[in-house]
């Protein structure tokens, strides 16, 4: 072992290894201590996500009764549909009939718009509840996941309002600006004053992020404090010796982001972006420099341990991963680029990073987004945002002069928006597991330090990705998807290089349309994005609801809404029959089936027909079938016993609804299935249901928090 030497004041020192080797040790305990904060802090937020999910998953059933419970909170958010004359109120339980609510939010619908609820209000009310439910379909949204992100307990219908207390005055209206409800959820978080078609202009041109209060809107606030005490120290004489320029700064920006933080209700978003100013300004007072990636987890393990429901959020994942990506890509060589080159860069790295992360989580990502970022994030950060915050805070003192500044930028975007909404050319995404990682690892790719020329090749390599489409079935054979639309059906049949859509699940007077929200969406996350025809079995709007969208949608789509007995045609190989009973004592009984056949499976897709018209049809079906959908969701006045006798299906997919009022399906039914040796899946319990007859395997997304494709077999049912 060598000495050391070093120079201290022309003076050379010499130092024993010995010497040296507790300073390292001393060195590597520290690092150690650090490592072992970061594990004892990753240990705790394990355990409080595991005792959160433990308690989400908790019985409602004592809350569940069909004359509703009497429930007293307080109004946390209120949205409103004029058209549909309904308000989707959240509240949060202070006290009621049911014990497992106290302290926790609820999501309720009201259909009636007077009196309006706001947030803040003290609300008495009855209330039908049931626990957070949503279909699971390749491509969809997956609503449950949404509520238990939120830490929504319990969803319902309000039933009666008994009183109404406001905590709070009432808002001034300011009828002379043109935006004046999108510049309060811009500044304030309340969106009680922004319609649902403007949210929906957001979302197709990916700027939602921009109209919600965020991460951005801390980022300009503690910079417009730091100007002012910056401005304030350089005009005002002997002003910089009461506390040293620095600290100043930070201390009346951090109890700027502070107040913030509380008047927007403690959101995701405002949280992480106040955490890493605090902790970042701690440690730059502190004169200690410690790298973003640590900071960044710091933020997010303290985040989760303060509020578990959030690994739940799309939007948590999303915020942090796009700081994430713009730290690691920008902070080595920030300097190198102008603002233009900058601002693009941004915008390209984000939609790199993003796309796979949305089409994982929400399903597709727009294409228009880019370049609507690129025109808006300046206009907004700049003038809309600051204008907006600042107006409704100094309104007392200053007057709607800034409000109206605001006002005007706000128009400027929207006119941008709304052509830009226009012009779109659609959204990108649904992509299959295998394409979303090699997405990932060429994004990783991009993000790295490499010769520009390998970059362009990965980014080719990146786009052409994102252009696979996903592989239909092989000629001869046919897949078929029974989605999980509740109560209705909606099944999806395609062949090698066709595809149909069985009915297109309901529409209801909420506004929901299944083949908006589910069909569509489906069909573009099981295969290419075209549809030859669409069967409608019947008329009820559980069946043909959404069909309007989805023709809507593929115009070259031939709507067969009146169906001929024992018309055929070939697809692919494939043969397709329609059979009708015609004399059916109700459009149930008159519902178009269809039959199809390849070389060696059968299925049968037999709307809601019942006993009627089973015992009718029955002599025209093969015997012994391999896959069938329940006729009219297993009803107990469908499911004959000579019926089920005859198909003996292998696989019954049951199409209901949850907790459905009508107690679809029968056990009756469920039970003279499985004696015949039947697996019965019920769609309201496993998802959606996907079926090959290559195979023969029958796959679901079950019901859990992230709703995975799993096979199934006779024995796992």
């Amino acid at each position: 072992m060598q000495n050391t030497f070093f120079r201290h004041n022309d003076i050379v020192y010499v130092v024993s290894p010995y010497a040296m080797k507790p300073m390292r040790l001393l060195t590597q305990t520290t690092r150690v201590r650090r490592r072992l904060a970061y594990f004892a802090l990753f240990a705790v937020a394990f355990v409080r996500v595991a005792m959160w999910f433990v308690n989400v998953s908790g019985d409602l059933s004592t809350c569940s009764t069909k004359a509703g419970v009497e429930l007293e909170g307080v109004v946390q958010a209120a949205e409103f549909a004029e058209d549909i004359e309904r308000q989707l109120v959240t509240v949060k339980v202070a006290r009621g009939d049911c014990d497992e609510l106290k302290g926790r939010k609820i999501r309720l619908a009201w259909y009636a718009l007077e009196p309006r609820l706001v947030s803040g209000s003290r609300v008495q009310v009855v209330a039908r509840l049931r626990r957070p439910w949503g279909s699971r379909n390749p491509g969809g949204f997956n609503y449950r996941l949404w509520l238990l992100g939120h830490n929504i307990r319990a969803t319902g219908t309000l039933s009666e309002l008994i009183t109404i207390e406001s905590s709070k005055p009432a808002k001034q209206v300011h009828s002379d600006l043109i935006h004046a409800g999108l510049l309060r959820a811009i500044a304030l978080g309340e969106r009680d004053g922004v319609a649902a078609q403007e949210w929906a202009v957001f979302r197709k041109t990916g700027t939602l992020h921009l109209m919600v209060v965020s991460g951005l809107h801390v980022g300009i606030l503690a910079g417009l404090f730091v100007l002012v005490v910056k401005g304030a120290s350089s005009l005002l004489p002997g002003f910089h010796r009461v506390l040293e320029y620095p600290y100043l700064g930070y201390v009346i920006a951090l109890v700027a982001v502070a107040a913030f933080c509380v008047s927007t209700g403690f959101q995701g978003p405002v949280m992480r972006a106040g955490g890493m100013f605090v902790l970042s300004g701690l440690l730059y007072v502190s004169t200690r420099a410690p790298p973003w990636h640590g900071v960044l987890g710091l933020v997010l393990l303290v985040m989760v341990i303060a509020m578990p429901h959030l690994v739940l959020q799309v939007g948590f994942w999303l915020s942090f991963t796009a700081v994430a990506i713009l730290l690691w890509t920008f902070s080595p060589e920030i300097r190198r680029f102008s603002w233009v080159a900058m601002a693009v860069r941004v915008q390209f790295a984000l939609f790199v990073a993003l796309t796979p992360l949305l089409s994982a989580t929400v399903g597709a990502s727009p294409l228009i987004a880019p370049l609507a970022n690129l025109i808006l994030v300046p206009l907004m950060s700049l003038l809309v945002i600051p204008c907006a915050m600042l107006g409704w805070m100094l309104e007392p003192l200053l007057g709607t002069g800034l409000l109206y500044v605001a006002d005007f930028g706000m128009h400027l975007a929207w006119r941008v928006l709304t052509c830009l909404g226009a012009q779109s050319g659609g959204n990108i995404g649904y992509f299959t597991a295998s394409v979303l990682m090699g997405l990932t690892i060429v994004g990783i790719g991009i993000a790295l330090p490499w010769p520009r020329s390998i970059k362009f090749l990965l980014a080719a390599l990146w786009g052409l990705l994102i252009s696979r489409e996903l592989e239909p079935p092989v000629w001869g054979h046919v897949r078929i998807w029974a989605l999980d639309v509740g109560q209705g059906n909606a099944s999806i049949v395609e062949t090698a290089q066709h595809r149909l859509v069985v009915d297109a699940g309901p529409a209801y007077l909420s506004g929901f349309d299944a083949g908006e929200n589910i069909v569509i969406p489906a069909l573009r996350a099981t295969g290419p994005d075209r549809l030859e025809m669409i069967l409608v079995s019947h008329t009820d709007l559980d069946h043909a609801g959404g069909v309007a969208s989805v023709a809507a949608r593929y115009p070259g789509a031939r709507v067969v809404d009146r169906c001929k007995h024992k018309a055929s045609w070939i697809w692919d190989g494939v043969y397709f029959q329609t059979l009708i009973h015609h004399s059916g004592d109700s459009s149930n009984e008159r519902s178009c089936t269809l039959l199809v056949k390849t070389d060696e499976q059968v299925a049968f897709l037999p709307g809601d027909i019942g006993d009627q018209s089973e015992l009718v049809l029955k002599s025209q079906l093969p015997q012994a079938i391999d896959f069938l959908v329940a006729p009219h969701h297993g009803s107990n006045s469908s499911s004959h016993p000579a019926f089920v006798k005859w198909l003996a299906p292998e696989v019954v997919v049951i199409s209901a609804g949850f907790q459905n009022r009508y107690g679809h399906p029968g056990r009756a039914v469920v039970s003279r299935y499985q004696r015949r040796g039947a697996m019965v899946i019920n769609t309201a319990d496993a998802g959606a249901v996907r079926w090959d007859s290559r195979t023969g395997q029958v796959t679901v997304y079950r019901r859990d928090l992230l709703g995975m494709q799993l096979p199934l077999t006779k024995d796992m049912m």
